[in-house]
């Protein structure tokens, strides 16, 4: 018995070892008021989502995460910036955590997302009640 827990905790060990983690989690916070002006400027007004079901992340940044949960069981994961607006949108059926990509472009503004080197992206991933982010510079910095 004890020889079949040590192997059972070391195929746990190795399955954390080998799945990418991520750079920083995001715990839920509470929406607030915000909830309903942000509904109203996203597109979540306009399909089967309940303001209600609405759920706000801590910020990264000046970046601010929500999950949207629609009837169907779809979630959505919105990333936005207050004074930017939405920069990614990622609605999976339930059991797929949604993923938002945002690739930090030339001109992209300081004050939004921070001195990441052009060419940068960060992910956001919603699963298990938290988001997580990844954070990746390039390999090799952008010309310009």
């Amino acid at each position: 018995m004890v020889a079949i827990g040590a192997v059972l905790a070391g195929v746990w060990a190795v399955g954390q070892l080998a799945c990418p983690h991520s750079d920083l989690t995001l715990a839920p916070v509470p929406a607030g008021p915000e909830a309903q002006a942000f509904a109203r400027k996203s597109f979540l007004d306009t399909r089967d989502f309940d303001v209600k079901t609405l759920e706000r992340f801590e910020p990264y940044g000046n970046l601010q995460s929500w999950v949207a949960t629609a009837a169907s069981g779809e979630r959505c994961l919105v990333v936005d910036a207050d004074d930017y607006g939405v920069v990614g949108v990622s609605c999976t059926p339930g059991d797929l955590a949604p993923i938002v990509d945002v690739r930090i472009w030339r001109g992209m503004r300081r004050d939004v997302f921070g001195d990441l080197p052009t060419g940068s992206v960060l992910r956001f991933e919603y699963d298990d009640g938290r988001v997580h982010v990844w954070v990746r510079e390039p390999a090799t910095p952008a010309p310009g």
